[in-house]
Order: C-alpha cells, then structure tokens, then sequence
C-alpha cells in the first residue's frame, strides 16, 4: 500500500502490545523523534492517566486524548516540508473514539501491531494497577475483556496502512516494517 506521509508513523494496538516499546526503538532505528501520546496527555493535563480517569472519568480522558491527538496531526499536517520526522505511540482506544482513525491515516502511516489475547493478558496481568480499565480485574475476567474490546477495537485497528501480527515477527518488526517501506 503506497503511504502518503512517512514523516509520521502512528503505531496503534492494544494495551500492552507493545507501542510505546517498539515506538522508542523504530524512531531510533529511523531516527525519528519518540512521542507517547499518554505521556503527552499528563504532561498537558499535569496529571497522571489513573489520576485522569479516577477525578475526571474515561469521557474526560478520550476528550484529552482527542485534543492532545488533534493538536499533534496539526501540528505534523502543517510542517510536511520540516525535517522532523516522528513515531508516535497512541494510547489502546485513541482510534476508536471520535473520527480519530480517519486523522490518523490522514496524518501519517498507521501500523496496528496485532498481538494474541494471551500474550496481551500475560503482560498486562503484571501490569494492572498502573492501567486504570483494567486494574481490579482477575486473570479470567483480564482474558475476557481484552477478548471483548478487541471484538470492538478491531474495525478500528485494521484500518491502519499496515498490520503486522506481532506473534509471528515479534523481535524482526523493524526489519519488516522497513521492508515495508520498500513496498510503497
């Protein structure tokens, strides 16, 4: 698939599929500049994600999400002849809320990195108080509401230009996704 802006590649997925991981280490192979978009989110807010969700709601959270995310594609849209050059990894529903899939695609490359619901539930298992939707849940409770928000997520997910199943390439991402540059 021909990509019309590879100054801005937006890495898209699951929580704990491994965005924020691959996005540090495609924008250093690329050498691109690294943004997380929650990380952006508390630095604009002054408040942590949990903080966010715990004072505010998820309403108010996917508000933030969305300006924070609109700014940044507008801000990309509007220096294309700049030299810099940026990974972003979004936050799990960023593009499924609003029309945010449709600004995504419009501002850059999207890649949905597509993992399995297990390895999803093993990592995120070790991980839970630090992620506020799924912070109280159990192991079996963890399983079936990563296999329900996919069932939901995954419209969204697979509008990305590019969909790589994480299970299959796992460590070789960057090789394919550079392969995939070729491609174009």
């Amino acid at each position: 698939m021909a990509i019309a802006n590879q100054r801005a590649v937006f890495l898209m997925g699951f929580m704990g599929c491994g965005k924020s991981y691959w996005g540090q280490r495609l924008a250093t192979a690329m050498n691109y500049k690294f943004v997380d978009l929650d990380e952006l989110i508390e630095e604009r807010q002054g408040q942590s994600i949990s903080e966010i969700f715990q004072q505010k709601g998820e309403q108010a959270f996917r508000n933030y999400e969305q300006a924070a995310l609109s700014h940044l594609s507008q801000t990309i849209l509007n220096h294309r002849k700049c030299h810099q050059k940026i990974v972003v990894a979004l936050g799990g529903g960023t593009p499924c809320f609003f029309d945010n899939i449709n600004l995504i695609n419009h501002s850059g490359t999207s890649i949905y990195l597509k993992t399995p619901v297990r390895t999803l539930a093993q990592r995120l298992q070790q991980a839970r108080d630090e992620r506020p939707l799924i912070a109280k849940l159990s192991l079996t409770e963890l399983q079936h509401y990563i296999e329900q928000s996919l069932s939901k997520r995954s419209t969204y997910y697979e509008q990305a230009h590019h969909i790589f199943n994480m299970d299959q390439i796992g460590e070789h991402f960057i090789a394919h996704y550079k392969e995939s540059l070729g491609s174009k």
